[in-house]
């Protein structure tokens, strides 16, 4: 991979000019939706018209960070044994669990769902289940603040599988509390020690 400096020039194709000269320069650039700004990255500018029409390699990660950072709510309000679900499971991940390991534990499931490493069918199992549970206990609101791609994947797993915000959650819980809680030896447990470790560092 070649590494571009500030400057630097190099043959490219512009939609309104065609072959052109791009030279390379730090600039803010909008995303097309206009919800979100990179900003300060090193693109390629059409000679021509100004444009940006190079993002080389070495951005990729500040432009990916950029549309991460875009904040989406996820609020939620269930019976208070699923949220006690996520916090049993996650005391027994890492002592220095907050609330907020409730977001990354949830991600995780959500993750492996996404992928097809968990399947819709089992999903669909859960959700019979969590109507067992409803019974009893007061709600709790479940809110969590998630990146633009949390979101995306989350978005993805509800289309698979017909269930509402409300109810993945309930099924999520029910599954770490399948995996986690109640096994003498935890699911995942090295993947998520790991991922905690990180997160309290």
């Amino acid at each position: 991979m070649k590494l571009y400096r500030e400057g630097e020039h190099r043959d490219a194709l512009c939609d309104r000019d065609g072959r052109v000269t791009a030279t390379f320069e730090y600039r803010d650039v909008p995303f097309s939706d206009g919800r979100a700004i990179a900003r300060d990255i090193l693109v390629g500018r059409c000679n021509a018209c100004g444009d940006v029409i190079l993002i080389p390699a070495q951005s990729t990660p500040a432009v990916a960070n950029a549309r991460s950072a875009q904040q989406c709510s996820f609020e939620v309000n269930v019976p208070s044994v699923f949220v006690e679900l996520l916090d049993a499971a996650a005391a027994r991940i890492t002592p220095l669990a907050t609330p907020d390991f409730r977001k990354r534990l949830f991600f995780f499931y959500v993750n492996r769902y996404a992928h097809g490493q968990e399947t819709s069918a089992g999903l669909a199992k859960l959700a019979r289940r969590s109507a067992e549970l409803e019974a009893g206990g007061p709600a709790k609101r479940l809110s969590m603040k998630l990146s633009a791609f949390a979101n995306e994947r989350i978005e993805t797993v509800l289309q698979r599988s017909s269930l509402t915000r409300t109810e993945l959650i309930k099924c999520v819980a029910l599954k770490v509390g399948d995996d986690i809680v109640a096994p003498e030896r935890p699911r995942h447990i090295s993947q998520l020690t790991v991922l905690a470790d990180i997160l309290y560092a």
